[in-house]
C-alpha cells in the first residue's frame, strides 16, 4: 500500500501549518528560548521545502504516472509554487512582523506589570526588503499575499493528497488492474 506517503504528505503539512501558526508566538512569548529561533530562519524554511518537495515527489508523481488524474497534478503543482517561492524567490519576512508587534505588546504589558520601564533592544538577524523590492511587491500585490503563500500552499498540497488517497481507495476497492 502506497497510502503512507500521502499520509506523510499530509502530516507535513498540517505540521507546516501548525509552525506558521506557532513560530511567531513563541518567539515572542519565550525570547529567553533562543533556541527557538531556528524555527523562523529561512534555512529553515528552504530545507522545510525541500522535504516538501520530496514527499509530494514519492507521493503525487508516481501516482499521477499511473493515474493522470490532473487535479492532484495541478493541485500539488500550485501548493509547491507557494511553498517554493515563498521560500527561495521572495524576501524573507516570516515572523519579522508578526514578530515585532507580538513582542511590543508583549514587553509593553510586561512593563505595566511591573511598574517600571525595560529597555529591550532586539536585534534581527532576518533580511529587510529594499524600497525597490517593497514597491515592486506591492505593485504585484504580492506584499498582502506573501504571508499567506505558505499556508496556501500548505492547504493545495492537503488537498491534492487528500485526492490522492481517495483516488487510491477507490482503486483498490474497485480491484482495477492498475498498480494502486
Amino acid at each position: 500500500m502506497e497510502n503512507w506517503k500521502d499520509r506523510l504528505g499530509i502530516f507535513a503539512s498540517v505540521t507546516c501549518a501548525i509552525h506558521c501558526a506557532a513560530t511567531p508566538v513563541l518567539l515572542a512569548t519565550l525570547p529567553a528560548l533562543k533556541f527557538t529561533e531556528w524555527m523562523a530562519s529561512p534555512m529553515f524554511h528552504k530545507v522545510a521545502a525541500g522535504v516538501c518537495c520530496s514527499i509530494v515527489a514519492m507521493a503525487i508523481w508516481p501516482a499521477f504516472l499511473k493515474f493522470r488524474d490532473y487535479r492532484i497534478l495541478s493541485l500539488s503543482s500550485l501548493g509547491l509554487g507557494l511553498i517554493l517561492s515563498a521560500a527561495f524567490f521572495l524576501p524573507e519576512t516570516c515572523c519579522t512582523q508578526d514578530l515585532q508587534g507580538i513582542q511590543t505588546v508583549a514587553f509593553q504589558n510586561h512593563d505595566h506589570e511591573h511598574g517600571h520601564d525595560h529597555h529591550h533592544d532586539h536585534q534581527h538577524s532576518h533580511q529587510h526588503i529594499s524600497n525597490t523590492e517593497s514597491a515592486s511587491m506591492q505593485m504585484a500585490g504580492i506584499s498582502s499575499l506573501q504571508p499567506w503563500m505558505t499556508p496556501l500552499g500548505g492547504f493545495f498540497l492537503i488537498a491534492a493528497h487528500g485526492l490522492n488517497l481517495s483516488r487510491r481507495r477507490k482503486c483498490n476497492l474497485s480491484g482495477c488492474t492498475r498498480d494502486c
